[in-house]
């Protein structure tokens, strides 16, 4: 018995062997047939050995498949279906081309990897033209503000487009556009960011598991890719809203090789403010705008070689200048950012992908005031940036075991310009002086792998991030673990659990509620150590009557974070560095995130549900008590659907609520001196400006007062008509439906508490026109 046994399993060994050895390498590119472009979505099924794979957002796939015929189920979000057959003799390269559904409804897509289910990572991807179906206020479409309808995923002010993922402030996403970091994402002071989503082939949030392949940030990672412009033929097109005009260009350079896309977006609030205050001659005039540009080439040298050349401009301005017999001052404040990229990629054999990238990046603000009082003159220019080069490499390689191997590496050089002061004019004396922070030069060093192995229903995923940061003399390393796993309890039910360790080499300091020009990035220092964090996830998934459903709980953990001790500072006090008005603290949050999505034959729509508590420490703030983060909102819900009534018309619906954010206010105040100016002085403005200036504020705690919730109902109706030489598009939208008065801030006026509305019921409507 024993002996039979013995040769059951020798001969079975001997069998898998041979099944095995009989299995090849087939990889390849999966792309539209419309256009040329990779479509990231894109996975492929073979039947006879029941395997699946999903493409990278290159389009590539690479997949073991036996000897012999296969039949391969080719599927994407809005494309058909494809069931090919492929006779398989030897290690081979297959593309394919997939052609769009007539009608595609929106739909966000939840990121998976190759299991049995179809989803469960909690991690969220979104195209640039989901993004675009999103109502947002005067119809322009934004990227961020659709990102915030995923639980975890938190918004900042009344209206704005900043992101708290997971109890993070907004410097702790790393936000990435074709893999070049992006240091201010806001064009209007936050109203609106910088990301046009007709370039926008996909953006994928990270907040649950996280790659090994990034680092420099604690809450998530946001990585955008552009889209890589029509291979078959020109196309194009242009929007116009009440904010902004956007135009579109994209095209074949060689026909199935190369391919060409730009954009230009500008705003004419300026244009039309300007020409106003002319027109009323008030001596006076204001201005406000954005404007920004993209553009991207790629080339194809062959079915292994590709070649991509990307670069991003954006730039804002706000500014006033009046004038008078006497006086006349002129106040401008500019940001901005420039990223560019050149990304070579390639395939080694069947199994070997990598792409190594070089890329510059620059991010600058400015503050120039310059003024003239009777015969004395003087001007007061700030300055801030950070610059960075960066060269990394990616490498991954599939198995044909179940093995999956990702390991890379980045060599970064920062140059960090702070703070700098300039002051200059007859009433300055020596008391006042410039301010000029060191030049900073700081070297970033990474180096990653990661394991990934499939069997049966079990998923596993381990890796390492270590990373160096080089300053003054000054060398800080840390080795970040990663771990997920993925169990199927069944073809409809699964579990997850991931961790993660981070660490952050960069800071912003901010004192304010949105992504201001003047927040100031700055780098670790020989005292100030690297922000690190924890977080450790639990989930459950289920596909249940065609219904997606998602519960996942997590805790983070953070250290070293920085904040403004309370005496801040303005925009041009000179004295002191950013050193000398920060302290170091801690902070953690906990939370649960619920996710449903129910799609039909013309209606799409999804739910999410956070529960979240986060706060935050420091030794010199609030007595040392742990407080709120200022955006510790409780509760946030969110509802999305879109119905499609025909192939050219569909309306879009939005609900949003959120708990109050957190905000400090003085219970009283009380004066610091004798009110001698009340006895000298006559009922003037003036005494009344003094008096109110020789009070004190008593602060008793650090975020002590929760505003109100925050809720807005938004809709928009799409209708399109086919032309003779393209696509007309109307977009009628409403925000705020039903005008709820949300608080932007309040503020104590007269021993009163009053609240200030930035956005009521907006109606808004925009053209469009794509040939």
């Amino acid at each position: 018995m024993y002996r039979f046994t013995y040769l059951f399993f020798c001969l079975t060994g001997v069998f898998a062997l041979k099944v095995y050895a009989q299995e090849v390498r087939v990889s390849g590119r999966i792309s539209s047939r419309e256009n040329g472009e990779a479509l990231q979505d894109a996975s492929v099924y073979n039947t006879r050995n029941q395997k699946f794979v999903r493409c990278n957002q290159f389009g590539f796939y690479s997949l073991s498949m036996p000897r012999g015929m296969n039949m391969l189920v080719v599927q994407a979000p809005g494309f058909k279906t494809d069931t090919i057959m492929v006779n398989v003799a030897s290690t081979m390269s297959f593309d394919f081309q997939m052609s769009e559904w007539a009608e595609q409804l929106a739909d966000i897509t939840i990121i998976q990897d190759e299991g049995r289910l179809k989803h469960g990572s909690g991690n969220f991807r979104i195209s640039g033209s989901q993004a675009g179906k999103v109502p947002v206020a005067l119809s322009e479409p934004d990227l961020l503000k659709a990102l915030q309808l995923f639980p975890g995923v938190q918004g900042g002010a009344d209206g704005t487009s900043g992101i708290h993922v997971r109890g993070g402030s907004p410097d702790q996403t790393l936000i990435l556009i074709d893999g070049v970091p992006i240091y201010n994402v806001n064009h209007l002071f936050g109203f609106f960011s910088v990301f046009n989503p007709d370039v926008i082939a996909s953006a994928d949030l990270y907040k649950s598991e996280l790659p090994s392949r990034y680092s420099g940030r604690l809450s998530s990672v946001l990585d955008i890719t552009m889209r890589e412009g029509n291979r078959k033929k020109m196309a194009g097109g242009f929007q116009i809203s009440p904010i902004s005009m956007k135009l579109r260009l994209e095209g074949p350079i060689k026909k199935d090789t190369s391919s060409y896309l730009i954009s230009f977006r500008r705003t004419w609030l300026d244009v039309l403010a300007s020409l106003t205050q002319r027109i009323a001659n008030t001596g006076s005039v204001g201005y406000l705008g954005f404007s920004d540009a993209t553009g991207k080439v790629n080339y194809r040298f062959n079915k292994r070689e590709q070649l991509f050349l990307s670069v991003y401009w954006g730039n804002d301005a706000f500014g006033a200048r009046s004038k008078s017999a006497h006086d006349a001052s002129s106040n401008r404040l500019s940001w901005g950012n420039l990223t560019s990229a050149a990304r070579y990629q390639r395939i080694f054999g069947n199994s070997v992908f990598s792409h190594t990238t070089l890329s510059y990046n620059h991010y600058r603000s400015q503050f120039k005031n310059v003024s003239r009082i009777l015969d004395n003159r003087y001007s007061t220019l700030v300055r801030s940036s950070i610059a960075d080069w960066s060269l990394k490499s990616d490498w991954s390689y599939n198995s044909r075991s179940g093995f999956n191997l990702e390991w890379g590496g980045a060599l970064t050089r920062h140059l960090f310009n702070p703070d700098i002061l300039r002051r200059k004019g007859d009433v300055y004396d020596n008391s006042v002086p410039s301010a000029d922070s060191s030049r900073t030069v700081v070297a970033d060093v990474q180096v990653y792998g990661e394991l990934e192995y499939k069997t049966g229903p079990f998923d596993l995923r381990a890796g390492f991030n270590f990373a160096g940061f080089m300053v003054n003399g000054s060398a800080y390393n840390l080795l970040q673990p990663r771990f997920g796993a993925k169990f199927a309890i069944a073809p409809t039910l699964g579990i997850k659990a991931a961790y993660f360790q981070s660490a952050q080499y960069l800071h912003l300091l901010t004192n304010s509620s949105v992504g201001m020009p003047t927040d100031l990035w700055v780098p670790v220092t020989e005292s100030i150590a690297p922000q690190r964090s924890e977080q450790f996830s639990l989930g459950i998934y289920s596909e249940w009557k065609g219904i997606r459903l998602s519960l996942e709980g997590y805790y983070k953990w953070m250290d070293n974070l920085i904040e403004f001790t309370g005496a801040g500072r303005g925009i041009d006090n000179p004295y002191g560095t950013w050193q000398d008005r920060i302290t170091v603290g801690q902070g953690s949050s906990k939370g649960l995130e619920l996710y449903a999505e129910r799609k039909f034959e013309k209606l799409d729509a999804f739910l999410s549900y956070t529960l979240s508590f986060t706060n935050r420490q420091f030794d010199l703030l609030n007595e040392g008590k742990p407080f709120p983060y200022k955006y510790d909102r409780r509760h946030v819900l969110n509802f999305f659907s879109a119905y499609n009534f025909s192939k050219h018309r569909s309306v879009q619906v939005v609900f949003q609520y959120a708990s109050g954010s957190w905000i400090t206010l003085p219970n009283a105040r009380y004066s610091a001196l004798p009110s001698i100016l009340e006895t000298t002085l006559s009922e003037s403005y003036a005494a009344r400006y003094l008096r109110y200036f020789d009070q004190l504020d008593y602060l008793p705690a650090r975020n002590n007062f929760l505003m109100p919730s925050n809720h807005h109902l938004d809709v928009s109706y799409k209708t399109e008509k086919v032309k003779k030489r393209g696509i007309r598009t109307w977009t009628f939208s409403i925000y705020n439906l039903y005008n709820r008065r949300n608080p932007y801030f309040v503020f104590v006026h007269d021993a009163k508490l009053k609240q200030f509305s930035l956005l009521p019921v907006l109606p808004s409507v925009s053209y469009e026109y794509r040939f």
